[in-house]
């Protein structure tokens, strides 16, 4: 393989207050309501490229193309609780039940094979400089590893599993539990509190085992209703956690960052406009030991800017940081992860009224021989708002960015990284 020089749920959580955890089935005939097609068009989060061209996407059919809703039991369904998979295509969106256990601190996650027995434990942060180990977080972010041997069930013999499997997973600070009357029974209250759960959660899994891109899927789910503000502008912010797998070798690895989604309630008068960027992404091994990254490719962005090309003195910098903090990897290169902004799009429908927003992200790099920009990474959002935005804490954003880029370690090769977040006010 040719090497060159960098370019210049259905979830979801289900936690009860009791600390009992319920499973919410993913369910294949579950269809999403479609709009009628309507043209929006579309533009950097700058707002400034010309070239943007029009596109016959609504929400809806975005939506339909990445993820299915599940199907909810009717009081959750009541509540207007809202939660969405990973759409199967390929080897993704295999992964169909997510539960979370917050008695033991697990998740278990259902139709991976060779993932153990579907239950991820969470890692133990170690210092680099103490050999590392599995990753527990990133930042508000849980992370979960899958076990890599597992017995044979009749002799004992150690069964080598498709390792790295590994989750992150993200849920908000607010739990949702409808009122319990005066007059309730125990098992009423029982029943109330098994169906608690915190007012959004975002979870995705995916694994480095296989020569492309391998098995996987995510999911998010809010719980309750929400109040879309109509006047008034917001900005939402919170961490990020990503898996990124590429398409030729077997390799996984975790990245984290920021998250910024601002929303303009007034305008567009069609529809809301919503604009953010995913920024200060950092790439670590499934142990937590950090891999050499660089930022400062020429790259669109909300400031419509970008750094020089890297030059000869500052890769050689980076090569020599790269073996210093990394011995065991056998290949040459660092990872170019810019900022990556959340399309603008213009007219149509922007937020749906039960909340969903879904959309494009896309930066571009200037090809150094050409001059012209070109796209680097590419693909969608997909995220529900929770909460109240008009009062108390604002509600917030929760959801999952998955997307695709050249590996720049290589020649000819496709990175994709799929992420969860959770936005607050």
């Amino acid at each position: 393989m040719m090497k060159f020089n960098p370019l210049p749920l259905a979830l979801l959580a289900l936690i009860a207050a009791c600390d009992n955890a319920q499973p919410l089935i993913f369910d294949p005939d579950a269809e999403a309501e479609v709009d009628d097609a309507t043209e929006v068009t579309e533009d950097e989060t700058s707002g400034s490229d010309p070239a943007s061209s029009a596109i016959p996407l609504t929400i809806d059919e975005i939506l339909d193309e990445g993820t299915l809703q599940v199907d909810l039991s009717a009081s959750r369904d009541a509540r207007g609780d809202v939660a969405r998979t990973e759409a199967r295509s390929g080897s993704e969106g295999f992964a169909d039940e997510f539960i979370i256990n917050d008695t033991d601190d697990t998740l278990e996650i259902d139709n991976l094979a060779f993932d153990g027995l579907n239950i991820y434990t969470r890692g133990a942060n170690v210092p680099a400089a103490q050999g590392g180990a599995k990753l527990s977080d990133l930042g508000s972010i849980a992370v979960y590893h899958a076990d890599i041997v597992t017995p044979d069930f009749l002799t004992d013999n150690p069964v080598d599993q498709s390792d790295p499997y590994v989750a992150v997973y993200a849920e908000s600070d607010v739990i949702i539990m409808d009122e319990i009357p005066d007059d309730a029974t125990p098992e009423e209250i029982q029943a109330i509190m098994d169906a608690a759960r915190p007012r959004a959660t975002a979870v995705a899994v995916r694994t480095g085992a296989y020569t492309g891109f391998g098995f996987g899927g995510f999911g998010y789910d809010r719980a309750g209703d929400t109040v879309i503000a109509t006047t008034g502008q917001a900005t939402f912010s919170g961490d990020y956690a990503g898996l990124r797998v590429i398409d030729f070798t077997p390799e996984l690895l975790v990245t984290d960052g920021d998250i910024t989604i601002d929303i303009d309630f007034d305008d567009f008068n069609e529809g809301a406009g919503l604009k953010g960027v995913l920024s200060n992404r950092q790439a670590y091994l499934a142990d937590g030991r950090p891999y050499p990254t660089y930022t400062g490719i020429d790259i669109t962005n909300v400031s419509g800017g970008g750094a020089d090309p890297i030059s000869a003195a500052d890769l050689a910098t980076l090569n020599a940081q790269r073996d210093a903090i990394i011995d065991d990897i056998n290949y040459w290169g660092v990872l170019q992860l810019p900022d990556l902004p959340l399309v603008v799009r213009g007219g149509g429908e922007t937020i749906k009224d039960n909340g969903e927003i879904s959309g494009e992200v896309r930066n571009r790099y200037r090809n150094p021989a050409s001059g012209d920009f070109e796209v680097y990474e590419n693909g969608f959002y997909y995220a529900i708002i929770a909460g109240d935005t008009t009062q108390d804490d604002g509600g917030e954003v929760a959801g999952i960015l998955k997307f695709e880029a050249p590996d720049n370690r290589f020649e000819g090769v496709v990175s994709q990284e799929t992420g969860v977040f959770i936005a607050e006010r």
